[in-house]
């Protein structure tokens, strides 16, 4: 049941930050969207950043430290992010990325933030349907809120949306501390909590930033060369590849026990590959037949780079689930450090690679240099989970490797 919630959740929350873009990108002009967009970009960033695998991470502790001790190590670790955040948005804003757009966008970094420490709690007290309502709402209320705010002032009335949407998203996963709750006999202070969570977690954190700036650096790169007005054509087309590979991903870790129990069965690898291949496939080539009605419907008109963008990251998407399977498996495997390796490799080849190409190539480029990277990623993890298909990577002092312990905790 927990896991139909949390996918269904999920899927539910893409349909209405899918919605929301639309409503934007019919009531924005193309530079003050785009401008928008590149603040945006930079507060998921910062919040991949900042959030170095914590959630996942603390979730184990919680069982072992106890409800207040997670609760408070994680706060600082939050408040501290969030002085640091707001660093990074005046030095982006110093930069030339529109001070509206950052002051709109600012309140989605700052209550991911504050919320990491409720979805530890939530998660670890199986919590789905709370989970699954505060990521609803979140995406709900501001498109309620911009749709009837006066288009004269709408930025003003965005950043007030997303304010309302992280206030009520942040209320409906606190619960406050039962007296019956049993407490365990670990006691610090909550810096020195801080301090070791951070050090629990820092091979799959270090893992973690490496895929958001793997993930997001190409419309940084846009922003940064003077692309604003062509952002929104750009988002459209990314919506489709981050909604399928969002939710496959989501879906996957939902069913990660699953890949524990089966992993080293006979033809069980085999049989799973092949069935999400055919339907990676399958919703590529979906993808590439709807691009037109589906960036039309996104961006209200019709625009060839849109168009262009979403066909060829149909092809990047179907690469992204295939490997998101293979990510599971290698997990399972307890290579965790070897894939650390490889995606630090990746992110610095592919924020190189965007940093060159970008500047005169622009969002045709981004698309085409997104997808070769997908492909990239599948062929080194794969062969990376082929060539160590016999053996397991040394595990830590507790005999569970960090990475594979706070992955499937997630589930």
């Amino acid at each position: 049941m927990n896991r139909s919630v949390l996918v269904v959740g999920k899927l539910l929350s893409i349909g209405l930050q899918a919605l929301l873009f639309a409503l934007l990108a019919r009531r924005f002009d193309d530079a003050a969207f785009g401008s928008w967009l590149a603040a945006f970009t930079l507060a998921q960033v910062l919040a991949g950043l900042a959030d170095f695998g914590l959630v996942t991470t603390a979730q184990r502790l919680v069982f072992t430290w106890g409800r207040s001790p997670v609760l408070q190590s994680v706060q600082v670790l939050a408040i501290a992010s969030i002085v640091v955040g707001a660093l990074a948005f005046l030095t982006a804003g110093a930069l030339g990325i529109g001070t509206a757009g950052l002051l709109a966008a600012f309140p989605v970094f700052v209550f991911a933030r504050l919320q990491a420490p409720l979805l530890v709690i939530a998660a670890a007290q199986g919590r789905a349907v709370r989970i699954a309502l505060s990521e609803v709402l979140s995406r709900a209320l501001p498109i309620g809120i911009v749709a009837l705010s006066p288009r004269s002032n709408l930025m003003f009335w965005l950043g007030v949306a997303m304010v309302v949407g992280g206030v009520v998203s942040f209320a409906v996963l606190f619960v406050p501390k039962s007296h019956a709750e049993p407490e365990t006999s670990v006691a610090h202070t909550p810096l020195a909590g801080a301090r070791m969570v951070l050090r629990e977690g820092r091979s799959f954190g270090v893992l973690t930033i490496s895929s958001t700036v793997h993930g997001r650096n190409d419309q940084m790169f846009l922003a940064r060369y003077g692309f604003e007005s062509a952002l929104p054509a750009y988002n459209a087309a990314y919506r489709l590849f981050d909604s399928v590979v969002s939710l496959s991903s989501a879906s996957l870790m939902t069913f990660f026990k699953d890949f524990q129990l089966n992993a080293r069965k006979s033809g069980w690898v085999e049989r799973l590959v092949a069935t999400s291949t055919a339907i990676a496939v399958g919703i590529a080539a979906a993808i590439w037949a709807l691009a037109p009605r589906a960036t039309s419907l996104l961006l209200g008109r019709v625009d060839s780079d849109a168009v262009f963008c979403a066909r060829v990251l149909a092809v990047g998407a179907g690469a992204g689930i295939v490997n998101a399977v293979v990510v599971r498996l290698a997990l399972v495997r307890r290579l965790d450090r070897s894939m650390l390796f490889l995606g630090v490799a990746l992110m610095l080849t592919n924020v190189f690679a965007n940093a060159v190409v970008l500047q005169s190539g622009g969002v045709r480029a981004a698309a085409i240099t997104t997808t070769a990277f997908e492909f990239l990623g599948l062929t080194t993890m794969g062969t990376l989970l082929f060539v160590n298909r016999g053996r397991q990577e040394k595990v830590d002092s507790e005999g569970v490797s960090i990475g594979t312990t706070t992955m499937v905790m997630a589930s």
